[in-house]
C-alpha cells in the first residue's frame, strides 16, 4: 500500500507531462510549418523590382507582401486556365511533363493528389470498408462508382480503390459485389488523415451495425460443418459405422 501511494503522485505527473506534450507539439509543429510556409512566400517579394517595394513607394516596410504577390499570382494562373488559350497551354506543358520519366510521375501523383483532396466528391462516391488482404481484416477502401462488368446472379458490381499507406495515390483497383462493401460515414479527408498517419490519426469512433459484415462471414449452418454430419458426427467416419464402428 505504502509502494503504490508512493507511485500515484509520480503517474500524475507524468501523466500529466505526456497531455502537455499532446497539446503543445501540434500546435507547434503547425505553427512551425505555417512560418515556413509564409517565410518562403514572401520571399517570392524578391521578383518584384524593387523600385515597386513599399519601402520605395510609401517608405514603410510592409510585412506579408510576398504572401500577397503568391496568392494573387496563383489567382491569375487559375483565371487563366478557365479558358481556351489557357487550357491549351496547360495541355501542352502537361504533354511535355509526360514524356520526362521521373517527372512525369512526381507530377501525375501530385495532380491527383490534390485533384481529389480539392474535389473530393467528382472521384470519390463514398469511403467504405472491405475485407482485405483476407477475411475478418478491414480496410479503407474509396469506392468510386459502378462497375462496367455484370455478373448473373450478383445485383450490382462497384469499383473500389484500396489505398496504400503512407502513399494514397498508389493502391489496387477491385470489382467487387455491393453487397460486400460497408458503406462509412467517414469523408474522404478523414479518410485521407488516417491512411497517411498509417492510423495515428483517427477519426470519430465509427460504430458498425451487427448485420454489416458481408453474407459470408456469418456462422455456417448447424448441420454444414460444426454438427454431427457426414464429417463431425457420428456418422461415416466418426461414428460407429463401416468405418470405426463394431461390424464388419
Amino acid at each position: 500500500m505504502v509502494e503504490d501511494s508512493g507511485q500515484h503522485p509520480l503517474r500524475s505527473v507524468r501523466r500529466a507531462f505526456l497531455a502537455g506534450l499532446l497539446v503543445l507539439v501540434p500546435l507547434g509543429v503547425t505553427a512551425w510549418v505555417v512560418w515556413l510556409l509564409v517565410d518562403s512566400m514572401n520571399r517570392v517579394g524578391d521578383l518584384i523590382p524593387e523600385s515597386w517595394h513599399p519601402e520605395s513607394l510609401i517608405g514603410v516596410p510592409l510585412p506579408g507582401i510576398g504572401l500577397l504577390v503568391a496568392f494573387l499570382s496563383i489567382l491569375l494562373v487559375g483565371l487563366a486556365t478557365e479558358n481556351f488559350v489557357g487550357k491549351r497551354l496547360v495541355s501542352l506543358y502537361e504533354a511535355i511533363l509526360l514524356r520526362v520519366p521521373i517527372l512525369s510521375s512526381v507530377y501525375i501523383t501530385v495532380k491527383q493528389l490534390l485533384e481529389q483532396l480539392v474535389d473530393a466528391d467528382r472521384g470519390f462516391e463514398r469511403v467504405v470498408l472491405v475485407q482485405w488482404p483476407r477475411e475478418g481484416a478491414w480496410a479503407l477502401a474509396f469506392m468510386t462508382g459502378s462497375a462496367f462488368v455484370e455478373i448473373e446472379g450478383i445485383e450490382r458490381m462497384v469499383n473500389v480503390f484500396l489505398p496504400t499507406t503512407p502513399n494514397p495515390t498508389t493502391g489496387f483497383y477491385f470489382m467487387v459485389p455491393e453487397r460486400d462493401v460497408v458503406p462509412t460515414e467517414m469523408t474522404v479527408e478523414q479518410a485521407f488523415k488516417v491512411l497517411m498517419s498509417a492510423g495515428i490519426v483517427e477519426p470519430s469512433r465509427i460504430r458498425l451495425p451487427a448485420g454489416a459484415a458481408p453474407p459470408d462471414e456469418a456462422a455456417p449452418p448447424a448441420g454444414a460443418s460444426g454438427g454431427r454430419g457426414a464429417s463431425g458426427g457420428r456418422g461415416a467416419s466418426g461414428g460407429r459405422g463401416a468405418s470405426g464402428g463394431r461390424g464388419a
